[in-house]
Parts: C-alpha cells; structure tokens; sequence
C-alpha cells in the first residue's frame, strides 16, 4: 500500500499544500515503535493503511501501540 500513499501524499501536497509523512513498516516484527511515536508526536496524527482482515489486522495493533 506504499505506493498507493505515496501517490496520495503527492496529491495532496499539489492540491491542498498538505504535506504527509509517511512511515513505511517494512516488517511487522519488531515494529519500530520509536519511529511510530516520533511521528504521532510531531504530526499529532496518524492514519493507518494496509491490506487486511476488517478486524484482528495488524492495523489493530498498530492503532493499540499508538494509543
């Protein structure tokens, strides 16, 4: 889905001035938590995209670690 928020990304940036951040997991085990939190903190945002089940995804997890 990097691919797909980066087009996104590029989007917004040209239509709204809205510049995005975007934090690409390459893996899922570890996560890398630090980078995650570094991001939340600056940006006060995050949004959470991947291809998954609608529910028990790594999404999930995701959202649970950044709360």
């Amino acid at each position: 889905m990097v691919w797909n928020v980066a087009q996104a990304a590029e989007l917004l940036e040209k239509s709204r001035g809205i510049r995005l951040e975007i934090v690409d997991l390459r893996t899922l085990y570890p996560f890398d938590i630090e980078t995650i939190q570094e991001s939340v903190r600056k940006t006060k945002r995050a949004v959470i995209v991947h291809e998954a089940p609608l529910t028990g995804g790594v999404g999930a997890e995701l959202v649970a670690v950044i709360c």
